[in-house]
């Protein structure tokens, strides 16, 4: 009686080294590929290396564990209808194999697999040792069979490229980016700044300007006086100098130097015409990836942003790139535009030149940014007509109340998002 249960074992054994087999080929393709190079790489990790070395090349592992698992199932169905025909004889032989497929199936294929697919990573690090091990024992065996596959690949013409499995594009990284920070909530002030990276090379300086109409500088044909108090309620870092209006526009001077020459006791009206420096022009579709080196390269921090007609647009500083970046670190929706009030029914106060791109960056909503930079100019570009009272419109399911005009420009206003896109603050 004994000796007839050897048989049964070996097919329990089988059978469980299938499995093993089934689960370490789902965990070694699904495991992590960017923290596997990182371990191997950076870590110098001795497991690491070993599973990153085996998958440089993954058809010779997956070739040794589908030949291993091939072996082992095709061992398990002979064994198991010997013992069929042995004991009950050729009538079972159709029972035998349905019962036998059932237990493959759970045991050998779904089981270990499903297992494998949720513990990818603790199980190939786990397996590694003993898969480098069975594929140096059977690489002759892998040498023969992907030798025949391969020339049977190539007479059909079918060519393989070399992996580049961990070559990621620019879109791959800031979904994955943008995947993160949707786990990990919105305060993940590091994923912000890459996010922030990553966009530089789809904003202009036309979307982080400064506005023409908000734009001040020294009027140097101003008595002394007058320039002494605006210079006491400049905090920027630097100061355009101008003739008479905005559109003649001297130079700049940084607000280093004109403390310098205060402490100098030289501050004049002619050291800051000579003290000043060429203001640089930009086209207002200058990407900020692009003005950014622009700054590095001449060692500079401001430029003025024109249209196509040479028309003065805004002023775009390096700081102004920086805050692209850095985000809520530094000036926020806030201090770039002015506050923003939230009341207890869940609307919304703002100023009319608040920019659309920050108010969706702090509260997380998708106003859309394509028809206008500011929220004011996004309403009057919709209306396509300057409003001359308040009024109510809804863009893109935002209700949007203008509460008071000024000058011909939007000044406040009151937005209700959809309850779909409520502020996460």
């Amino acid at each position: 009686m004994g000796q007839e249960l050897i048989p049964l074992v070996i097919i329990a054994v089988c059978v469980l080294c299938s499995g093993f087999f089934s689960g370490s080929e789902t965990a070694v393709t699904a495991v992590n590929r960017y923290r596997l190079h990182y371990l191997a790489q950076v870590k110098k990790n001795a497991v690491a290396k070993i599973l990153f070395t085996m998958l440089k090349q993954p058809q010779k592992l997956l070739g040794m564990i589908l030949i291993a698992n091939t072996f082992l199932n095709m061992m398990v169905s002979s064994l198991a209808t010997a013992i069929t025909i042995h004991w009950y004889g050729e009538e079972y032989v159709l029972l035998s194999t349905i019962l036998l497929t059932l237990i493959v199936l759970v045991f050998a294929e779904v089981l270990p697999k499903s297992v494998a697919a949720h513990n990818a990573d603790a199980i190939a690090y786990r397996v590694a040792w003993l898969l480098r091990a069975l594929l140096w024992v059977l690489s002759p065996i892998v040498f023969v069979i992907n030798s025949i596959t391969m020339g049977i690949l190539r007479c059909f013409g079918v060519q393989f490229q070399p992996s580049k499995q961990l070559d990621l594009s620019r879109d791959e990284l800031g979904n994955l980016i943008k995947i993160r920070r949707q786990n990990q909530g919105k305060e993940g002030g590091v994923e912000q700044m890459l996010a922030g990276i990553l966009d530089l090379d789809d904003i202009t300086v036309e979307d982080v300007m400064l506005p023409r109409a908000e734009m001040t500088g020294i009027d140097i044909s101003h008595r002394w006086p007058d320039i002494i108090d605006y210079l006491r309620n400049v905090s920027a870092p630097h100061c355009l100098i101008v003739d008479g209006n905005i559109d003649k526009i001297l130079g700049h001077i940084s607000f280093d130097t004109i403390t310098k020459c205060l402490l100098d006791n030289r501050l004049s009206k002619e050291t800051l015409l000579k003290k000043m420096q060429k203001l640089q022009y930009v086209p207002q579709t200058t990407k900020l990836e692009q003005q950014l080196r622009h700054f590095r390269d001449n060692s500079d921090g401001i430029a003025a942003v024109v249209d196509e007609y040479g028309h003065l647009c805004g002023l775009v500083q390096r700081e102004d790139i920086i805050d692209e970046i850095i985000g809520e670190y530094t000036a926020g929706l806030q201090s770039v535009s002015g506050p923003h009030t939230r009341q207890r029914d869940g609307q919304y106060w703002f100023y009319g030149n608040v920019t659309v791109r920050d108010i969706n960056k702090s509260l997380d909503w998708s106003l859309p940014e394509d028809h206008a930079n500011s929220i004011g100019g996004l309403v009057v570009n919709w209306l396509e007509h300057i409003p001359e009272y308040p009024l109510c419109v809804e863009i893109d399911g935002y209700q949007i109340e203008i509460l008071q005009i000024k000058h011909n420009k939007i000044h406040r206003l009151k937005i209700t998002p959809p309850p779909r896109s409520e502020s996460k603050n």
